[in-house]
């Protein structure tokens, strides 16, 4: 069973499990294959992802089956890129309508975990815990899981997301011996090769000193100097909403470096916060499920199953 949102502002689905679950208490076994995640008559986990910068819904949707096939709840949301880059006052409004959403399905009533998706997941998620905080909502966050996130937001960042939306978006863009265009069947040469590149060059550039003025008069009006980097308060979100963390990221990332990553754990971990993490060594940018999808798996069930039985998850 599914609902859909669909509003101008964004794309939100809530999906139910489609199988129907035990009664008897769960196996917490090592074992992945016989690991669900419900216990009893408890209400089931609800996890809510939160996409990419230019995800489609579709793309996250392969995410969600990792949980609902294990029972849970899932919902899914990405911000448009047009909230992310040019009209980023809206993301607090999202922020707070994402949690409206919880709210009215009862998902509050749920324990609560979080799938974070890049920088334009972790920005999503910053306002929802700043709506969390401001209303004090009564929500049971276990946990984050970190996929590619959070990095600096900085010019290289974002020149880097503008390119990689583009080839993904528009292949034909794409510079000739990336595998994009032969892997959708285009040819080895691109319509236009490596037009994609200065585009998002010039994107980047025109968009970093549009946020320089945003960040100077939001300081003068305010009287107190605003933070370049759009995610640096995630450092302050409190451990009610967050809960314990999990981390999926890889040096071979080029988009969000793995020192961000590591440096952003290892503030969360000097907070008291339970931190664990799983490095892959070769992955691309959310392309750790990809390339290692047991391994991806196997670490996301055990971190949900710790926490929920209480345990302290494994640190990497």
């Amino acid at each position: 069973m599914a609902r859909v949102r669909e509003t101008r502002e964004y794309y939100l689905k809530f999906s139910t499990p489609t199988t129907e679950q035990p009664p008897s208490l769960t196996s917490l076994a090592n074992d992945v294959d016989d690991f669900v995640l419900v216990q009893n008559d408890a209400k089931p986990p609800a996890v809510i992802l939160l996409g990419w910068a230019g995800c489609l819904d579709k793309h996250l949707a392969k995410y969600g089956t990792i949980y609902s096939e294990k029972g849970c709840v899932t919902l899914r949301c990405t911000a448009p890129l047009e909230f992310m880059f040019l009209r980023r006052g809206k993301m607090r409004a999202l922020g707070r309508r994402v949690l409206d959403d919880i709210m009215d399905l009862n998902l509050n009533e749920h324990p609560i975990f979080f799938h974070v998706f890049s920088n334009g997941g972790a920005y999503l998620y910053k306002h929802v815990a700043l709506a969390m905080q401001e209303r004090a909502a009564p929500v049971k966050v276990l946990g984050v899981i970190w996929d590619s996130s959070p990095g600096v937001g900085c010019f290289r960042s974002m020149y880097l997301a503008f390119k990689a939306i583009m080839e993904s978006r528009w292949p034909l863009l794409a510079p000739s011996g990336t595998g994009v265009s032969e892997a959708l069947g285009l040819g080895a040469w691109p319509l236009w090769p490596g037009l994609a590149l200065p585009i998002a060059l010039a994107l980047a550039m025109v968009m970093t000193a549009w946020w320089l003025v945003e960040v100077l008069l939001q300081s003068m009006t305010s009287l107190r100097p605003q933070p370049l980097d759009p995610l640096a308060e995630l450092d302050n979100v409190p451990t009610a909403y967050t809960g314990a963390h999990l981390f999926l990221y890889s040096p071979a990332d080029e988009l969000i470096l793995a020192q961000d990553v590591e440096r952003f754990a290892g503030h969360r971990r000097g907070m008291g916060e339970l931190v664990t993490a799983v490095r892959f060594e070769d992955s691309a940018h959310v392309q750790h499920y990809l390339a290692h999808r047991e391994t991806y798996t196997e670490a996301v069930y055990s971190f949900m199953r710790d926490v929920l039985s209480g345990r302290r998850p494994s640190p990497s």
